[in-house]
């Protein structure tokens, strides 16, 4: 729909997946990430199992911005 015929990526959001409630979005693309493309976006309304950096858990309100997306990069060593 709009969403695509206005994304200026390449390939980051082409694929969208989107679940009313999840544990964790980056669990769920963790769980298929070699099935997955590059630039694969996952949505969820509400996480249970939210995962963050330094292993921060939480359980999010409805209402939040909440995303993991697939990535692929040649010298993962260079990322902060």
């Amino acid at each position: 729909g709009r969403f695509h015929a206005e994304l200026r990526t390449k390939a980051l959001g082409r694929v969208l997946l989107h679940g009313e409630r999840m544990e964790s979005t980056q669990e769920f693309l963790n769980d298929r990430l070699l099935s997955c493309p590059a630039g694969v976006v996952c949505i969820a309304d509400v996480q249970s199992k939210g995962k963050g950096r330094g292993g921060n858990v939480w359980e999010s309100p409805a209402g939040c911005l909440l995303f993991s997306f697939t990535a692929r990069v040649s010298r993962a060593a260079l990322l902060p």
